[in-house]
């Protein structure tokens, strides 16, 4: 039975890490507006500007 429980985790961390590249165009503003109140504001709305 712990085989299969560490075997399960395994496979969460592998797939669960998985990194995803994020294309031009892909973003929605509820994706920028995530960062609003956090220091990384205006880091998010220049990168929401040069998108357009």
């Amino acid at each position: 039975m712990k085989n299969y429980l560490v075997y399960a985790l395994l496979c969460l961390l592998i797939f669960g890490c998985e990194s995803r590249s994020i294309k031009k165009g892909e973003l929605t503003i509820q994706d920028i507006e995530i960062f609003e109140g956090t220091p990384a504001w205006e880091l998010a709305k220049a990168v929401d500007d040069e998108s357009h």
